[in-house]
This record gives structure tokens, C-alpha cells and sequence, in this order.
């Protein structure tokens, strides 16, 4: 998954979590009449001069406009990028042009793809699909291997499937993601291997 907005959305939600931890620490202390005990005098009452004075430049609008429309759009930017990214239908092969256009089903090569992975790892079950990622085609394989299977063994499986699938479709552009998932020897959860 693209790490851009999750790394933003955590980083909002602690400063968030940090400012309400405060501001409700400091709502308690407060409450309980222990401001001097912290080192903080409460006003005996609150002067807005200075915010209505800046709130009535003429500049205040427009600052503000331009702030909500720098939150617009990196809201956008956030929303777009975690929008689920959708399988590729068909993919074009080396040879295509201006004479016709060779293609191949994309989730059957996908698929094939996963079973030679599985075959490799002695595995259960594998699916798999081609995505457009940022612009690069991602063929991606989603593979249940055997506990017995050294994860060393099932790294160079991975990348041995990789370089034949890029030979096979002659897309030198292709690239490849493996998740292996490990059953538990108990046969509980699935512990994942990306």
C-alpha cells in the first residue's frame, strides 16, 4: 500500500492527540483551581483586541481563503491516493504498433504467474493481478506456502518468478510484489512475507 497518506494521516492524528491531551489536562487543572500550582495565572478576564484587530485587515479573507484551499487540496491529494487501485484488463506486449496490437489477459498472466510461484514454495493457494501503480505496472502474487518451505528458499522463488515473467512478457517495465503468507504451525493465523 503507498505509505504517502498514511504517513500524513498519523502524523495529523498525533499532533491532534497531542493537543487534546493538553487541552484537556489543562481543562482539569483549571477545574480544580491548581493553575498557580503549575505556574500559570489565570486572567482575570480575556482581551480579543488583538484577534478582532487582525481579523479586520483586508489581507484576513484572503489569507484564510488560501489556507482552506491548501487544506482542499491536500485533502484531495489524500483521498485520490487511497482511492483502491484497479487491476489492469489487458497488457500490451513488445511488437505492438501501428500494423495491430499484441495484448494478453492481464489476470490470466497474473494468475499463471502465481501458480508457477506456488509450485516453487510448495504451496496451497495463489492469486494474482497486474495493478497500475504511480504509473508502473505492478504484477502483484498473493501465495499460501508451505511452514516447511526455508523463507530464503521462497525469496529466490519470488525472484526467480519475477525475471520470468518480465522474459515471458518482454515488459523490462514489469515489476513484481510477492506476499507470502506462512501458515502457523498450528494451523491459526497466517503470518504475512512481503
Amino acid at each position: 500500500m503507498r505509505t504517502g497518506p498514511l504517513v500524513v494521516g498519523r502524523i495529523v492524528a498525533a499532533l491532534l492527540g497531542v493537543v487534546l491531551v493538553l487541552a484537556g489536562l489543562a481543562a482539569v487543572v483549571w477545574a480544580l483551581g491548581r493553575l498557580d500550582d503549575v505556574g500559570l495565572v489565570p486572567p482575570a478576564r480575556l482581551d480579543t483586541g488583538a484577534v478582532d484587530q487582525v481579523t479586520g485587515q483586508a489581507w484576513w479573507p484572503w489569507a484564510l481563503g488560501a489556507f482552506g484551499l491548501l487544506l482542499a487540496l491536500l485533502a484531495i491529494w489524500w483521498l485520490t491516493d487511497l482511492v483502491p487501485r484497479r487491476p489492469i484488463r489487458r497488457l500490451d506486449l513488445p511488437g505492438s504498433g501501428a500494423l495491430g496490437r499484441l495484448s494478453v489477459a492481464a489476470a490470466e498472466v497474473a494468475d499463471a504467474v502465481a501458480d508457477s510461484l506456488r509450485q516453487r514454495v510448495d504451496g496451497q493457494g495463489a492469486q494474482g493481478q497486474v495493478v497500475n501503480e504511480r504509473g508502473r505496472l505492478v504484477l502483484e502474487n498473493h501465495v499460501r506456502m508451505s511452514p516447511s518451505t526455508p523463507l530464503g528458499d521462497a525469496a529466490a522463488a519470488a525472484t526467480a518468478t519475477a525475471g520470468l515473467a518480465r522474459r515471458t512478457l518482454g515488459r523490462s517495465d514489469l515489476f513484481y510484489r510477492a506476499m507470502i503468507e506462512v501458515p502457523r504451525r498450528g494451523g491459526g493465523r497466517h503470518d504475512r512475507v512481503g
